[in-house]
């Protein structure tokens, strides 16, 4: 959706005080990247990488590259990791999740880190009735009054080494890009939560109320800049409507490989109601 277009110029930043709109830190609390306002100029200053510079309303961004930095090397980098974050920043709903679709639609799994929804992702994702569209970030457009759709992005699956020697021998891989539907309809968003101490193996996915359901997606929202009251304002009327049009379900479970084919089944079964909930995700 977004353009990148390669300035080989050193870029310098502008001798006013920006403010710092955001930061990116890894799992150990370092910080790797950090987002800048500007007026009207908005841009993200990457060690090691670069600087990509952006406008509200405009679909170009301007790479600066790092000296020694290949820029052709940057652009799959720049298409699954910067633009959805660029993208929510110029006014899209971009949630913190993987999606699946198939043919009664598309689900959202969002949850915290190590939730598990790359891995159920990638399993629905390989199973033949379904298709991955999304993984860690997931674009979400209106349609029509009162319904949404998921737009995919380029993605690579993102499995923690278990989940993929688990997963090795899937019955066939995830979808290329170009065999991915550009847009599918928004049929559930399913917020993941695993119980490590207890003895549930494998709940079921219980409606969140619509009340609930708007504070529950905004956990899960990007968000670039969150101390400009209107930029704010903008993001919990989206989330208001996403909340409003599309069931949210939470479905609790507790990690074990051997229920993923039930946990898949039943996510099936909320976009494709004749998909049975006791067993494997039909062929």
């Amino acid at each position: 959706m977004l353009a990148l277009l390669v300035d080989a110029a050193r870029w310098h930043r502008p001798g006013s005080a920006p403010r710092v709109a955001c930061t990116w830190t890894d799992d150990q609390g370092r910080t790797f990247a950090t987002g800048f306002i500007d007026g009207d100029a908005r841009w993200i200053e990457w060690p090691g990488l670069g600087v990509f510079r952006f406008e509200r309303r405009s679909p170009t961004v301007r790479f600066h590259p790092d000296p020694g930095v290949e820029a052709d090397a940057v652009r799959s980098f720049f298409e699954r990791v910067v633009q959805p974050v660029i993208l929510q920043a110029q006014g899209h709903v971009v949630l913190h999740g993987s999606a699946v679709a198939g043919p009664g639609g598309a689900v959202i799994l969002c949850g915290t880190s190590g939730s598990g929804k790359s891995t159920l992702a990638y399993a629905l994702g390989t199973a033949s009735r379904f298709t991955q569209l999304a993984d860690d970030a997931v674009l979400v457009l209106p349609d029509e009054p009162g319904r949404f759709v998921v737009r995919a992005l380029p993605f690579r699956p993102r499995l923690r080494p278990p989940a993929a020697a688990h997963l090795s021998g899937s019955t066939r891989p995830s979808a290329p890009e170009q065999e991915r539907p550009a847009a599918s309809p928004l049929r559930a968003i399913v917020v993941l939560e695993q119980d490590r101490a207890g003895g549930l193996s494998t709940g079921v996915p219980g409606r969140v109320a619509p009340a609930s359901a708007f504070s529950v997606l905004l956990t899960h929202a990007h968000a670039f800049d969150t101390e400009d009251r209107t930029e704010t304002e903008r993001l919990v009327r989206q989330f208001l409507a996403l909340a409003e049009a599309v069931p949210v379900y939470r479905l609790t479970y507790r990690p074990d490989f051997s229920t993923l084919p039930l946990l898949t089944a039943r996510v099936a079964a909320l976009v494709e109601p004749e998909a049975p909930a006791d067993g494997a995700v039909r062929p």
